[in-house]
């Protein structure tokens, strides 16, 4: 059985949409069942929810990896998968994801998604062969920018562990890479099939609406890869690099965020010897463009300089790129 576990944040005014996309799979409904995890009671859709079989469990837990693994143990699948509340699954996702657990030993599967803005209106496609990804495969230039999105995972119940519970925010990346990394299954199964309809609006988690929050989602973004940097770093060379880059972006961004919130203090923190050179070398992702690239490599010149002088430099160029006055 696939277990659907949908996830509710804050009412943001899409989650009907969600469900309606899960209870119109065409795959057997004796064959999925859904859990609804939110925040709040709200009784026009949960009751709309419970009505097509859905069980609502409330939780007020601000970790969202605790809020999923609660939820799951509510569940009675073997396949877990996940869906935001403003996003969407293809009539055929479940029926697909039910045929390559059945036809493969995996541990994970993840699908391409279809972005669509606000208003529902597409924007872009990602196109990508099927492959499977496991420590031998993985690349970090080719695939650590394009495997995140929960709503587009799905792996075996056996691979989550109460680690979950300890994750902020990001919990697509370790979904990615605990199927990546395990050693029971093949690997994590990446298709070039869209499945997964995902909605870019201004309410987004990673698009916060205020610079305090910026600086509360870079610190917990910031604990999250820090947990996966330890939890996944002897799994491969590759997958190394990307979780080494996760972690120093997350750790820069967090610092040049709190510059600006704080104007005349910095974080209690400093950069490490290691991470300066990390971000002169690190390699590039395919996905990056040489502008990014060549950015990238400056900033870890910047973090050479003296303190202050450092801190005005990434405090100008910070305003720049967020156009901040």
């Amino acid at each position: 059985m696939i277990s659907v576990t949908v996830t509710d944040y804050n009412k943001r005014g899409y989650l009907k949409h969600a469900l309606n996309s899960v209870f119109n799979q065409t795959l057997d409904k004796g064959l999925y069942e859904v859990i609804l995890t939110k925040k709040k009671e709200d009784r026009e859709v949960d009751d709309y929810a419970r009505k097509n079989g859905a069980k609502v469990v409330y939780e007020e837990t601000p970790r969202l990896g605790e809020r999923i693994y609660n939820a799951m143990q509510e569940s009675k699948g073997n396949i877990i998968t996940f869906l935001e509340d403003d996003d969407m699954y293809d009539e055929n996702r479940l029926q697909v994801i039910n045929d390559a657990f059945k036809e493969r030993k995996i541990g994970g599967f993840r699908n391409q998604v279809i972005l669509i803005d606000q208003f529902g209106n597409k924007t872009k496609e990602e196109l990508k062969e099927d492959e499977i990804l496991n420590p031998k495969t993985y690349n970090h230039r080719k695939h650590f920018m394009p495997l995140v999105n929960n709503s587009s995972i799905a792996l075996k119940r056996d691979l989550i562990d109460p680690d979950l519970k300890s994750i902020d925010l990001v919990v697509d990346t370790y979904f990615v890479f605990t199927s990546i990394c395990n050693k029971l299954y093949e690997g994590l199964y990446h298709v070039k099939d869209k499945l997964t309809i995902y909605r870019l609006h201004s309410l987004n988690t990673g698009n916060p609406s205020t610079l305090s929050q910026r600086v509360s989602n870079f610190g917990r973004f910031l604990h999250d890869y820090d947990l996966f940097f330890n939890k996944f770093k002897d799994c491969s060379k590759e997958v190394k690099k990307s979780l080494e880059f996760y972690r120093i972006s997350s750790k820069l961004n967090y610092y040049r965020s709190y510059l600006l919130l704080n104007r005349k203090s910095s974080p209690d923190m400093d950069f490490t010897l290691g991470e300066k050179l990390q971000l002169l070398t690190i390699p590039a992702s395919d996905a990056w463009s040489s502008k990014l690239n060549l950015a990238i490599k400056l900033t870890g010149l910047v973090l050479f300089l003296p303190k202050p002088i450092r801190d005005k430099i990434i405090t100008y160029r910070t305003k720049k790129i967020f156009n901040i006055k």
